[in-house]
């Protein structure tokens, strides 16, 4: 069965683009009438629908969790639908001062993003500094590296040197085993 809510939210609710999200939900719900800004930065909305969808849709709307929405407070009052309104619509002020709202709320934005881009620069830095860590690291070990490479080199060289010594000794104490063998006759 159809039913009409009229409602007066409290809270943070003028300039921060409440109104947009509020039509939003309208739109997902299913749901007709108006939201306008009213005196003392309280909100109106005039809502009509299916009874379970309008109080799954003033739930919503007292859910909303948002950076600058915060909703105090929903008084509302129930009724029948009238059928006057065939979709969902924002009533706006006047060019000026909607002007001037949105301007206020796209410089907030503004500010939040250029704050969200100074955290951002600042693990930037943080991760460039770990990866010069990782960078004199990985010198460290290419150093060492060549250290080994080199000393490894050095004991091929070294050991190179000693046997050949040792194999020309040995060359030369076989050669003068087999002349000493053929000079006593035992070898021909």
């Amino acid at each position: 069965m159809k039913k009409r809510v009229v409602a007066r939210i409290s809270g943070s609710v003028q300039g921060v683009g409440f109104r947009d999200i509020v039509a939003d939900y309208a739109y997902q719900d299913g749901i007709t009438g108006t939201v306008e800004n009213i005196d003392e930065g309280d909100v109106r909305i005039i809502a009509e629908g299916e009874e379970e969808a309008l109080k799954r849709f003033i739930t919503r709307i007292g859910d909303t969790r948002d950076r600058y929405v915060h909703v105090h407070e929903i008084a509302a009052t129930w009724g029948a639908a009238t059928g006057e309104s065939p979709y969902f619509r924002i009533i706006h002020g006047d060019l000026a001062s909607e002007s001037f709202e949105r301007m206020g709320i796209g410089i907030t934005i503004l500010k939040n993003i250029s704050g969200k881009q100074d955290q951002m620069i600042g693990k930037q830095d943080q991760m460039i500094g770990k990866q010069d860590q990782m960078i004199e690291l990985q010198k460290t070990m290419l150093d060492s590296g060549n250290r080994t490479r080199a000393e490894i080199q050095g004991f091929r060289e070294d050991f190179r040197t000693m046997m050949n010594r040792e194999f020309s000794t040995m060359k030369e104490e076989l050669q003068e085993i087999k002349a000493a063998l053929r000079k006593a006759g035992i070898m021909g």
